[in-house]
């Protein structure tokens, strides 16, 4: 689903309620893998599927160093968030969480 979001907006589809799936299990990775982690660990977020774990991470009180690669191309325009109707800068907000 996100890749077309940020490739291109004629090939993208939204519907809330894949989004809102995405959504969640963003947060029962991060639900599961907090418990984990030892205070000096790295958390490496790479690419578009798990942009919101930095945010459901920080939710749950989890301050480990967090890094973000987005291995996609990013729209210079801010289109990403555009094309996600009813979810204004989502994206920006979850990657800054990190």
């Amino acid at each position: 689903m996100l890749w077309r979001c940020f490739t291109t907006a004629r090939l993208f589809e939204f519907r809330r309620d894949t989004f809102e799936g995405y959504l969640r299990v963003n947060a029962a990775f991060a639900a599961a893998l907090a418990p984990l982690l030892q205070p000096d660990d790295l958390v490496w977020v790479h690419d578009y599927h798990l942009i919101p774990l930095g945010a459901e991470l920080r939710k749950l009180g989890v301050q480990n160093r967090i890094g973000f690669f987005p291995a996609h191309p990013v729209p210079h325009d801010g289109g990403a968030d555009r094309r996600l109707p009813g979810t204004r800068n989502w994206s920006s907000r979850s990657a800054l969480t990190i």
